[in-house]
């Protein structure tokens, strides 16, 4: 196991990021599926027709699945996510603003492969990546919300700007 990896069960705070780098990130990883997509369409002789399938191919080989789960509770939002594999903190992006969070996670995973022409195995290094974004139904406090990454099972909670808070934020825009 890596030493940088952290048990199943002690939580690991993460550190939040600015939206613009993962708004880049995510550009790169819609760049990413677009030229694999061309080049499922060209592997196919180019026939017009399949380029949703083309497109979905793409992103199932480029961006993981991770399920997520919003909760309102009367003082807060909770994310709860399952992350595919282990993901170190390092590896997790998010950025928390007032109505949206980003949650990003790449780490380059190795597998073996059979090379056809050789007949021999060999290592493959990939990306398994994955990038969600949840908008939010009311404000939240960007500074006190807290992230923290458990094995493969992240959480975010995230405090509800109180109707006091807002109008003491309101008020002091307003001077």
């Amino acid at each position: 196991m890596n030493a940088t990896r952290k048990q199943q069960n002690e939580s690991v705070p993460l550190k939040p990021c600015t939206s613009e780098e993962l708004l880049n990130l995510n550009q790169e990883l819609h760049d990413r599926i677009a030229r694999r997509a061309y080049e499922l369409f060209e592997k196919c002789g180019r026939q017009p027709g399949h380029e949703v399938d083309d497109w979905l191919q793409a992103e199932t080989e480029i961006r993981h699945s991770c399920l997520h789960e919003v909760t309102e509770r009367p003082d807060s939002f909770v994310i709860h996510g399952d992350l595919p594999g282990q993901f170190t903190p390092d590896e997790i992006k998010l950025s928390i603003e007032p109505r949206r969070v980003m949650v990003s996670g790449e780490r380059a995973i190795s597998s073996l492969y059979m090379n056809g022409e050789t007949n021999q195995t060999q290592t493959r290094i990939e990306s398994q990546r994955v990038f969600r974004v949840h908008d939010l139904p009311a404000d939240i406090d960007p500074a006190r919300s807290k992230a923290t990454l458990n094995g493969e099972r992240l959480e975010i909670v995230m405090p509800k700007l109180s109707k006091i808070g807002e109008e003491a934020k309101h008020k002091s825009a307003a001077s």
